[in-house]
């Protein structure tokens, strides 16, 4: 319970703060954050090190760190079509409607 709660208020922050700035670091950084997950989940479960990370994520229930990105980056969309981001970052977004090209 106690590293549960320490993943919870120290890494799962650091990993959804900003995370649709995240999205578009270079592969190799996500890489590096998904690493760091993988180790907490077995450290968690006490799994060993050969343990699949795919196994570990689905026993913590977690989702893996692009899963987590997209998820942000839905979210931040959503608040922002139905005006329920606060005004500094609501004038940062226009809407566009969709326009056919021929």
């Amino acid at each position: 319970l106690a590293l549960r709660t320490l993943y919870n208020i120290i890494f799962l922050p650091y990993i959804t703060y900003a995370s649709t700035v995240w999205d578009t670091a270079p592969e190799q950084d996500l890489q590096k954050l998904q690493r760091m997950q993988n180790r907490a989940g077995k450290l968690l479960l006490g799994a060993p090190h050969r343990t699949p990370s795919t196994e570990v994520l689905t026993r913590l229930g977690w989702k893996d760190i692009k899963s987590i990105h997209r998820r942000q980056k839905a979210l931040l969309t959503y608040k922002s079509l139905n005006n329920l981001l606060p005004d500094y970052m609501r004038e940062k977004f226009t809407y566009c409607r969709d326009r056919s090209v021929r």
